[in-house]
This record gives C-alpha cells, structure tokens and sequence, in this order.
C-alpha cells in the first residue's frame, strides 16, 4: 500500500520544488506545481516560458488529495517539502464540502456552483450525475456566472442531465456572446 501511495504522490510532485505542493495549482502543461515557485520562477525568467495556470475547477480536489495522501503517514519524506515543516491545518476540503451545502442550500458563490457541476459531471469525489451537474449549471447561470452559462447551454446543445434542446441552447449562446462583461463581449 505505501509504495502505491508513493507512486500516486510521485505522479503529483511539483516539477520545480520536486516536493508535494501546500498551495497547488494545475497547469496548463498538466503538472501540478507549488504557486509559490511558479511565481518565483515567473518573477525571475521570462513570463512567457512559464506553464500558464489552467482555468480548471479541480485544482481544489488535487489539494485534497494531497492533503489525504500526506495525512496518510505513509508518504516518503522526501516528497513532504513544506508539509513537514509548516503544514497549515486549512482544510479545504472541508470548504469544499460545506460550499456543497451551500449551493444545494443556494447560497454559494457562483464560481462554487459551477464547480459542483463539473464534479457531477465527471463523477469527481461524487457520484457522477448529470441531472444534478446540469441543476448547478442553471444556478450558477442564474446567477449570471457566465461559465455556468456556457456549461448550461452545451448541456442543452448536447442533452447532457436535460433534454437535448438545440434552439434553447443555441439562443443561450448568441444571447451570453451579445452581453458585455469589464467592457468586453463574453468569449465563448
């Protein structure tokens, strides 16, 4: 079990620090790297030759998992970096669970309520259900969360967790590109 444990935080080990990441982010290149040495190397090299930070809503649930893996015991130390030292017992999965509540409950943050969507969507750390995923999409555009838009409009084009409707979701489309977000139009 430790070596498999092992090999599954091998797979998540920050190309720069070579260690577990406290604050993670997911990339654009598909590594997950500590956003204190993504900053420092993008503070000292060239902007552009630094993997940009995807715009994926699961960042939060490789966090998790890093924070499962390393209260596990059963990680090498050599992998733990920071986590030895100076872990901050900030439990964002935990956040993450009562956002949950809270967008069932229709109080999240529209950002939270995409999210959910997208969990349910693939069935990431829940039950995969598309009916549900779709039910966060249309909160969130309800909200006017101009991703809960896009996702709940693809959810129409597509029939995913609704029923297939091309004009509804189409007319979504050319609706959300016409209004205008800090001055600039939608980009779908």
């Amino acid at each position: 079990m430790k070596d498999a444990l092992n090999e599954i935080a091998r797979e998540l080990l920050c190309p720069l620090s070579k260690t577990l990441a406290i604050d993670p982010v997911l990339c654009q290149d598909g590594f997950v790297y500590e956003r204190e040495a993504l900053e420092a190397l993008r503070n000292k090299s060239n902007p552009y030759s630094v993997p940009l930070i995807s715009q994926s809503p699961f960042h939060s649930k490789v966090k998790c998992i890093i924070e499962k893996l390393v209260s596990s015991g059963e990680i090498n130390d050599e992998y733990l970096g920071g986590w030895a030292e100076n872990r901050q017992a900030s439990s964002e999965c935990a956040a993450i669970e009562k956002a949950m509540e809270g967008a069932t409950e229709g109080d999240a943050k529209c950002c939270t309520t995409v999210e959910l969507g997208e969990l349910y969507l693939i069935g990431e750390g829940v039950d995969r259900d598309e009916v549900k995923a779709y039910t966060y999409f249309e909160k969130a555009s309800e909200d006017d969360d101009e991703i809960g838009t896009a996702r709940k409009a693809d959810c129409l084009l597509t029939g995913t967790g609704v029923n297939k409707d091309f004009q509804e979701g189409y007319q979504i489309l050319v609706e959300a590109a016409q209004v205008e977000r800090s001055g600039e139009p939608l980009d779908l």
